[in-house]
Parts: C-alpha cells; sequence; structure tokens
C-alpha cells in the first residue's frame, strides 16, 4: 500500500507545483501527461480518484477558475449538452464549449500555446485544455479540429 501512495505523490507532484507557482501552461502540459499516463486503464472508474485529484488540484489553485468540474459546470449550465444533430452531439458540445472558454474565437480555434491565455484573466474554464482537441489550418486558410477521444472526455466528466 505504501509504495502505491508514493506512486500516487509522485503523479501528481509536477503538477502540485506547476500550479501553485501559477505556471498555468506547464500545469496544463502536466495535465495532459497525466491523463495520457492514466488513460490506458481499461475502467474509466478506476481513474476516478485520479481525476478527481487533478480536478480538485486546478479548482484549488486557480480560486475556483479552471477545473474540469467548470467544464461540467459550464455545459450543465448554459444547456450546451442539448446539441443532439445527426448523433455529433459530442462534437457539437465541444465546439459550444470552446467559444465560451475562449479556446476558439469567432469560429476559429486557437493555436496552442502561442494564442491561450495562461493566466486568471483567462476566461472561465480556460484551463485545463482538453487534450484530445488538436487544432489544424489547411492550405487554404480553413481551420478545423480534431476531436481525438471525445468518449474520454465525456467518460472523465461523468466521474467528477
Amino acid at each position: 500500500m505504501e509504495a502505491e501512495d508514493n506512486n500516487f505523490f509522485l503523479l501528481f507532484a509536477n503538477l502540485d507545483n506547476y500550479l501553485e507557482q501559477q505556471k498555468w501552461q506547464y500545469a496544463n502540459d502536466e495535465t495532459e501527461k497525466i491523463l495520457m499516463e492514466i488513460y490506458d486503464v481499461e475502467d474509466i472508474e478506476e481513474m476516478s480518484v485520479e481525476i478527481k485529484t487533478l480536478d480538485k488540484l486546478w479548482l484549488k489553485y486557480s480560486n475556483n477558475h479552471f477545473g474540469f468540474s467548470i467544464h461540467k459546470q459550464i455545459i450543465s449550465a448554459n444547456k450546451l449538452n442539448q446539441v443532439n444533430q445527426e448523433n455529433l452531439w459530442q462534437v457539437g458540445i465541444i465546439c459550444k464549449l470552446a467559444d465560451y472558454v475562449g479556446w476558439c474565437k469567432e469560429g476559429v480555434w486557437l493555436n496552442y500555446p502561442s494564442q491561450y491565455t495562461f493566466n486568471l484573466d483567462a476566461p472561465l474554464g480556460h484551463l485545463p485544455t482538453f487534450w484530445g482537441i488538436d487544432t489544424f489550418i489547411d492550405n487554404e486558410g480553413y481551420g478545423g479540429f480534431f476531436i481525438l477521444v471525445s468518449d474520454f472526455y465525456f467518460e472523465l466528466l461523468s466521474q467528477i
């Protein structure tokens, strides 16, 4: 049991440090690393402790300005989850959330990290970004995004 506790502490040590120092970009990148590490667990419920810990750390150090539960609150409060056209509800929710939290401006996805705001002046819920979203701009200048693992994101939110 002691080895498990030590591993758990080590998993979050860097994130805790970055968040405490308000090094938001480093914290966001570290969150991505942690999510990738725990993503291998087959059962999302087994990951719930880690997911809740991630969220609590973000909430604590940002004074409830950043965190996955903030995403969940925004989705619920703004009824963003009522998008249900052609079974694209997850895509629709993420697009609306992106507009609300500032990952997108006037329909154009921002480039990470150069166009993101890494301080508490950022919109509510701006961080952590969801690591499963990857933006692109094609040869004609049109922007777009890929949702790499949207199912995981919504399962993650269900555990908070």
